[in-house]
């Protein structure tokens, strides 16, 4: 099994567009022929898996399109990066198309990216319903089953190896720190 290596050229940054919404949509030096729903960073197949693994917002609008019938359409912008590059295109380009819930423009992130899920600010009545989930999940389990999963969760931190963490610290480090240094370069990154 290949091990994580954040310095590895293995990630991308993307856009997912309204297949619904055609025109002409400037951002910049960005251009789509669909509206701009999401930005976000990954790697292997992370482009075609939200419906898993998303906000509850994209989730929806992704529903709400094949109800219509259509597929959401994607957008590579730039492909081999490093984690800590594929953070700093996705925190320029969501800062240059603009967030929905601050009503900057069009995208349904959460946070202003660079550290995933982490950066969402979720409004109370939403922590309550995941506290109430989580509740009932673990209250089905027996002792024997809650106590093999905490010993899993242990085990899988405790084999996390101290360099890995300080890497992966150094990482959101530069990413928050390219955040503000670096939003004037987007047309740079991309075109690099």
């Amino acid at each position: 099994m290949k091990s994580y290596d954040p310095e590895e050229p293995e990630f991308y940054v993307y856009v997912l567009l309204d297949p619904r919404k055609p025109g002409k949509f400037k951002y910049g030096k960005l251009k789509f022929k669909h509206e701009p729903f999401y930005v976000g960073k990954g790697k292997a197949g992370r482009v075609f898996s939200h419906q898993q693994r998303s906000n509850r917002w994209v989730q929806n609008k992704i529903k709400k399109i094949q109800r219509e019938g259509h597929i959401y359409l994607y957008d590579f912008l730039k492909e081999d990066l490093t984690e800590a590059e594929a953070y700093q295109l996705e925190i320029m380009t969501i800062d240059t198309i603009g967030r929905s819930d601050l009503k900057l423009g069009p995208l349904c992130n959460l946070s202003h990216g660079g550290e995933g899920a982490s950066g969402a600010v979720q409004s109370k009545k939403t922590r309550q319903r995941r506290s109430t989930t989580v509740t009932k999940t673990w209250a089905n389990y027996t002792q024997e089953q809650y106590e093999e999963r905490c010993s899993n969760f242990r085990e899988a931190l405790a084999s996390r190896s101290d360099e890995r963490k300080a890497s992966h610290r150094k990482n959101l480090s530069e990413a928050r720190i390219a955040k503000f240094a670096a939003m004037s370069d987007i047309e740079r990154c991309i075109q690099s």
